[in-house]
């Protein structure tokens, strides 16, 4: 289950990986957590979108245009091609809830830093389960990693004066991913901390 979520932003679902080079300069070091891959080639029409849900993303992070995907229901196995759909049911069964109240959308930015050999970036999944609050989603999400990976470091954080869960891996304490509910929504956010911070400064 970590899989899908350390280092970078998982859904509460899924996530692929994509590296990022740390500078290579004297400045100190930043290594970019896994961002997912945005997928492509979907047949038109796959996805069953979620607008409302895309609205509450930010326009751009660190001055560069988010792309953001979404999809509701069983369409949620086409934004997120590649990953285990077991997986994915266990949690939705442990959340107490069905494909037909739930809904993602997926957003990833990432480029050059401030010279020449930095890349920075971003990624931001969000969740929607109807009719469970999202504090619920997100401590039984918690606690489904914390069993399936018993290393997984469980901590909190503030930024941007939000309250947010944060879970890494014991050897990348300093690259956690952010989980944040707001509404019916938990948002996941991972990536170059200054980002990061831009991020929730912008979300609601």
């Amino acid at each position: 289950m970590l899989r899908w979520t350390s280092g970078a932003v998982a859904l509460l679902i899924i996530l692929a990986a994509c590296g990022g080079t740390p500078p290579s300069t004297g400045a100190p070091q930043v290594t970019l957590p896994p961002l997912p891959t945005l997928p492509g080639g979907q047949p038109p029409g796959s996805l069953t979108p979620d607008q409302a849900l895309e609205d509450l993303f930010p326009v751009e992070i660190g001055g560069r245009p988010l792309d953001v995907r979404s999809a509701t229901g069983e369409s949620i196995y086409d934004l997120f091609p590649g990953g285990d759909d077991e997986d994915l049911d266990d949690l939705l069964a442990e959340i107490g809830t069905s494909f037909d109240n739930v809904s993602t959308a997926i957003a990833l930015s990432f480029g050059p830093g401030a010279t020449e050999d930095e890349v920075i970036g971003i990624s931001i999944i969000a969740l929607r389960v109807r009719n469970v609050p999202s504090a619920n989603v997100l401590s039984t999400f918690a606690a489904v990693v914390q069993r399936d990976e018993p290393d997984t470091v469980l901590g909190s954080a503030t930024i941007a004066g939000k309250n947010l869960t944060t879970l890494a891996e014991p050897d990348d304490a300093r690259n956690p991913t952010y989980l944040y509910a707001v509404g019916d929504v938990v948002f996941m956010v991972g990536g170059t901390p200054e980002l990061v911070t831009e991020t929730f400064t912008k979300l609601p």
